[in-house]
């Protein structure tokens, strides 16, 4: 019959979630647009995007910034975590104070305590503690959440 379509048991009438076609003498199935969840795979992408801003934030205040010693000389209390208050010295004598955008649940230095401050002499409001956490937490925290929304909208968490 002319015009008759039957229903199909693919998402799409014209395509099934995965296509097999001959590359190289073997057979290779692809992912077709039908067997992509498109919802995690957006969102995927934008934490991947935060990532790779954030990681190029940290990877440029080490390399255009200035290592200086520090002194931990209190605490602010912000949602639970203890942000450390850390005073240094710039390399033009002038003497800084910044609260660290990273802290935990206890107190991790003590009063007193030195640690290793990095900071951009171009932009002074640019400074951390050169530590794993203050640097590079978030762009792997970020990173992960992308990996694993990027996955599942290709599904390959999927139980087909």
């Amino acid at each position: 019959m002319i015009g008759h379509h039957e229903k199909s048991d693919y998402p799409l009438a014209f395509a099934p979630d995965f296509v097999t076609f001959r590359m190289f003498g073997r057979f290779v199935h692809a992912m077709t647009f039908a067997a992509i969840d498109w919802i995690p795979l957006t969102i995927g992408c934008v934490f991947a995007a935060f990532a790779v801003g954030t990681a190029f934030e940290s990877i440029r205040i080490l390399i255009r910034g200035v290592t200086v010693s520090g002194t931990v000389i209190g605490y602010k209390e912000v949602e639970d975590c203890f942000c450390p208050i850390v005073e240094f010295t710039d390399r033009s004598g002038s003497t800084r104070r910044f609260t660290s955008s990273s802290g935990h649940g206890v107190r991790k230095y003590a009063e007193g305590a030195r640690v290793t401050v990095v900071y951009d002499p171009m932009h002074p409001r640019r400074t951390q503690i050169r530590a794993f956490w203050s640097l590079w937490i978030f762009p792997a925290f970020m990173s992960l959440f992308a990996m694993l929304l990027v996955a599942a909208g290709f599904g390959l968490f999927s139980q087909e």
